[in-house]
């Protein structure tokens, strides 16, 4: 995942998640926040949904770092959209989005990791409860004075609503195999885990739901989606309504409740212009012969690893990556070409 730098009143700087522009939706816009949300098997897992977040956007209001607000920008600002795109007004922070299946387990997708697992957990966190549960206002975002920047009136609390993570268990990010695991330094309280399959296939045509982060916005559950096709062992599509931000997000079987998968990719369909210099979504029907769906790593292709962590036994290390070699030096003080950043 890569990320953009912005420094804050020349004092903070943070880092951008720099989403790529695969934003669609299948027939009617089914994202909605939670507390416009009737299904209780949604409810209760989004509880259990977290957001990945880089540290540099917590703001502590105390000396040990117990407790924080948490800045966001600006959603319309940060994807220029035209007036009347949906949550327009509302801010970005999150990078992936990720859930809750054991006391210390997070799954999340594997390219929210990025290429350096061994540091990841000491630039990110997870967050719960980053959505408006109650009413549209919870969050409560604040103006900071400076142009495009909010943050929350809600604090936050480490070990309660914000949790880092000790190490990435094992990961894969590739085509067919796109998946984390990550043990979190502090088992969750007052939180269920959510079940996952461990064996078998959903239907296609069964409907599904998914809930996180939609280009970084406050907790969204996009409901209503649909099983469309099996690719082997590994992946299936579906027609949820996905963003940059909901990748690493649960799948869940709304009939069940039970996880069926990991978010991973969008449609390849982008923004396309609206009237003026700015976009809209790209839409397509929900179904046709023609239509890019969205990707899902099924559950089934880690459940048992899953399993074996959540009984004790850890997955082998992660192999450290191969050292690259250090280049030359430039001669005579030139930077070989290249600019300094």
């Amino acid at each position: 995942m890569q990320k953009k730098l912005i420094c804050f009143f020349s004092t903070l700087c943070l880092t951008l998640p720099a989403f790529a522009n695969v934003e669609h939706i299948f027939g009617d816009d089914n994202r909605k926040s939670v507390y416009e949300v009737r299904d209780n098997l949604l409810k209760n897992a989004a509880r259990a949904t977290v957001m990945a977040v880089d540290k540099s956007y917590l703001q502590p209001l105390d000396n040990v770092g117990s407790k924080f607000k948490i800045f966001g920008y600006s959603y319309k600002k940060a994807n220029k959209v035209c007036p009347g795109v949906k949550f327009e007004d509302e801010t970005a922070t999150a990078f992936c989005s990720g859930f809750l299946v054991g006391p210390q387990t997070i799954i999340t997708a594997g390219h929210c990791i990025g290429n350096d697992p061994a540091n990841f957990c000491k630039d990110n966190t997870f967050v719960f409860d980053f959505g408006n549960f109650n009413g549209p206002k919870d969050l409560n975002f604040q103006k900071t004075g400076r142009d495009g920047w909010f943050l929350t009136g809600k604090v936050f609390t480490q070990n309660r609503e914000i949790y880092n993570c000790e190490k990435v268990l094992t990961y894969k990010n590739s085509s067919n195999h796109d998946y984390a695991i990550i043990k979190l330094k502090h088992a969750v309280i007052d939180r269920v885990p959510m079940d996952y399959r461990s064996s078998g296939v959903v239907e296609t045509r069964s409907q599904v739901a998914t809930i996180g982060f939609p280009s970084g916005l406050p907790m969204k559950v996009a409901d209503e989606g649909r099983v469309i096709r099996h690719y082997g062992e590994s992946t299936f599509s579906t027609s949820l309504d996905t963003f940059p931000g909901n990748s690493g997000g649960p799948v869940i079987n709304q009939k069940t409740g039970i996880i069926e998968g990991i978010h991973v990719t969008g449609s390849v369909t982008t923004y396309i212009p609206g009237n003026s210099d700015c976009s809209v979504l790209a839409q397509s029907p929900e179904f046709g012969a023609q239509v890019s769906y969205a990707g899902e790593t099924k559950i089934t292709l880690i459940s048992s690893i899953i399993t074996d962590i959540l009984n004790g036994k850890e997955p082998s290390p992660i192999p450290e990556p191969t050292p690259t070699p250090k280049p030359k030096e430039p001669s005579s003080g030139s930077w070989g070409g290249r600019s300094k950043l």
